[in-house]
């Protein structure tokens, strides 16, 4: 099985990637944690070392409500996700069509939640030391390829950038509990945000109870958001 181009089954849909988009609109995700943070495990797409031996860092499932798989860098097959699997750079992480959510977490720090039905690429995971506050700040490269994920962040995360499909997305510091979706849509339920489209120089900023449209290139308050085709009022 090709692992760019998951095959179709009766719990997985089949979904294209899309390399080059991936490649120009990829962007870091910085996490900002203490400097006591223990670095996860190196290896294969989910595995651990020997002790002794030094770890890099990894995102780990730490909660999983139905299936996923994940297929890593120059293999051909799928595994079955398991809660404590480390998940590492060239990973592809698939979620069931029925799948209520996966979460995949650094640390207590951050969380990703992938909802159903949803294509997550790990691009790179970095650690660098500040060297005026002493934090650790964790970086990954993340390409939200299809369907929809939560990010949910404590007090002491820097900041985040997602990549979508034309755009890119990002989440201001502290606490934090923003929704994207693989077409642009993003959802600020905490925290707040700004939206960069493809070809587009100037940002949107999504505050904390807003909405960003990705079709109008608007935001709308969340409670007063009307299904497309619908009289909407957008906040310029």
């Amino acid at each position: 099985m090709n692992a760019d181009r998951p095959q179709n089954s009766p719990l997985f849909p089949a979904v294209l990637m899309r390399g080059k988009r991936a490649q120009q609109c990829s962007r870091l995700i910085v996490f900002g944690m203490l400097t006591s943070i223990t670095l996860l495990a190196l290896g294969g797409c989910s595995a651990s070392t020997g002790a002794g031996k030094r770890k890099a860092p990894s995102l780990v499932a730490t909660r999983l409500n139905g299936p996923a798989r994940y297929s890593s860098r120059g293999t051909n097959g799928w595994q079955m996700v398991r809660a404590g699997d480390r998940l590492l750079p060239g990973c592809t992480i698939q979620t069931a069509i029925e799948t209520s959510y996966l979460d995949i977490s650094v640390r207590r720090s951050v969380t990703i939640r992938l909802y159903h039905a949803t294509l997550l690429g790990i691009s790179k995971l970095t650690k660098e030391q500040d060297g005026a506050s002493g934090e650790i700040e964790y970086s990954a490269a993340l390409d939200l390829r299809d369907g929809r994920i939560g990010v949910f962040g404590m007090p002491d995360v820097a900041g985040c950038e997602v990549s979508f499909t034309n755009g890119v997305v990002s989440i201001g510091k502290g606490p934090s509990l923003v929704t994207v979706s693989g077409d642009g849509g993003v959802e600020v339920r905490e925290g707040t945000a700004s939206v960069l489209m493809t070809n587009r120089n100037k940002t949107t900023a999504v505050p904390r109870g807003y909405l960003f449209d990705p079709v109008s290139e608007k935001i709308f308050e969340i409670s007063n958001y009307r299904s497309p085709g619908q009289t909407r009022r957008g906040k310029k």
